[in-house]
């Protein structure tokens, strides 16, 4: 969020040069923001809470129109906040940008449902077209916004493919605008690869990509929607069944590297029936009512472990010893000499003011184990000769883990023409060429 736009700013262009699998959306949008606001963190706490409180917003309103209730909708909000902070909202991402757009996405599609006005589905899908360009997990929620009319509410087909016409040139034209773009910049086939070719198709099979829930990290999420079972087993509105499934459908923001801040989508859209729920688990039978409180009491130890856990923490990935770490690393080196971070913190980038030889990509196995890429970054190298290295030591563990990797052909080029200059931090190292 920090290092991408300020790359950007600098010169680098994207795809090529910044090796990166998401769509340029949110890295323009946050290059100007950073324009105008620079990279410390404060200006980007106080976007992510923007963000936030306008997805509480979104909440407290939707739920209002669905529940007609103040309380209700109170109740929704109240939920949301509570489970939001342990699921990790405070931190800026696609997800939680992508978050505000979803849920006005599907309350057009709700009134959709309700009214059966076809501009309220053409907004609808739209607004999630858009929200691809953010990230492309939102497909599966842009699916069931197509089929979900027809299977379940005996919509006519001929109905929602004259919607589909209209979304579908809108994703050509959006996407039409990017092959021109990235080709006049001589980009193109990086755009390609990165956004479309590598999430769908190469990166779940990738080492060290895939990282399913742990079997806590499973009772969680199962917690989440154990709550609602009442929805689903009591006589209600087919449309807050609907509600459920389009958030099981957002649940695969999370695959596959599951963290539960990936979540923060599907519990924004819960959250909006979680008020009228309480009115369901009420009318429910004793085993299920026994069923949700387990639910709830799981969820609420985990939540309360995370608050105190979290509590007066220092920002992440923006902890004093970063900075102090910047400042020597501004002192050590020369500002039009490039550095390369290996296996270290990239936020030194922008905290120091110093740029990586070109092209650039995190130390991720799923990025360097990718054929060529790790020699296009040794010719880099080669050519920019940067005079130092910032290095963090290796640590033990799985081969393929973070922290652990060693991208072999890069830290054999490293090694033979780098050594130790001067320690700069309790775990960096700064290293001179030889």
């Amino acid at each position: 969020m920090v290092v991408y736009p300020y790359l950007l700013n600098s010169g680098f262009s994207l795809y090529d040069e910044i090796l990166n699998p998401y769509p340029p959306a949110l890295i323009l949008i946050l290059s100007t923001f950073s324009k105008i606001f620079g990279y410390l963190p404060k200006p980007y706490e106080m976007l992510t809470w923007a963000i936030i409180i306008s997805t509480d917003f979104l909440i407290y309103k939707i739920s209002h129109k669905l529940s007609r209730s103040l309380k209700l909708a109170n109740l929704s909000l109240l939920f949301f906040i509570f489970f939001s902070i342990p699921f990790g909202i405070n931190g800026l991402w696609f997800d939680l940008i992508q978050t505000p757009l979803i849920l006005i996405s599907f309350y057009f599609f709700y009134q959709y449902l309700q009214l059966k006005k076809i501009e309220y589905l053409s907004t609808a899908l739209i607004l999630s077209i858009v929200a691809f360009y953010i990230k492309q997990q939102v497909l599966p929620f842009l699916l069931i916004m197509i089929f979900f009319p027809v299977l379940f509410r005996k919509v006519s087909k001929k109905h929602v493919l004259k919607v589909l016409s209209f979304t579908l040139l809108f994703f050509i034209l959006l996407l039409a605008s990017h092959v021109i773009i990235f080709y006049k910049l001589k980009s193109l086939n990086d755009f390609i690869f990165w956004v479309f070719v590598f999430p769908f198709t190469k990166a779940p099979r990738m080492p060290g990509y895939v990282d399913f829930l742990s079997l806590k990290q499973l009772t969680i999420v199962l917690s989440l929607f154990v709550i609602f079972i009442p929805i689903i087993f009591t006589k209600v509105k087919r449309d807050f069944k609907m509600i459920i499934i389009t958030a099981i459908a957002t649940t695969t923001f999370a695959y596959p590297r599951f963290d539960y801040f990936h979540l923060i989508p599907t519990l924004a859209l819960l959250s909006i029936v979680s008020g009228q729920n309480i009115n369901f688990i009420k009318r429910s039978s004793s085993l299920i009512k026994l069923v949700v409180l387990i639910a709830i009491v799981n969820l609420m130890v985990f939540s309360f472990r995370n608050y105190s856990k979290d509590f007066r923490k220092e920002t992440r990935f923006f902890e004093k010893e970063i900075f102090s770490t910047a400042k020597i690393l501004s002192i050590y080196t020369p500002k039009s000499y490039p550095i390369y971070i290996q296996n270290g913190p990239d936020q030194l980038f922008p905290l120091a003011n110093r740029l990586p030889p070109k092209p650039w990509a995190d130390e991720f196995p799923w990025y360097l184990e990718i054929k060529g890429v790790q020699e296009k970054i040794i010719e880099g190298l080669e050519l920019s000769k940067p005079s130092f290295i910032v290095y963090q030591p290796y640590s033990e563990g799985q081969k393929y883990d973070l922290g652990v990797y060693k991208p072999h052909k890069l830290s054999g080029y490293l090694d033979k023409n780098y050594q130790d200059f001067s320690k700069i931090s309790d775990n960096l190292i700064l290293k001179t060429r030889k």
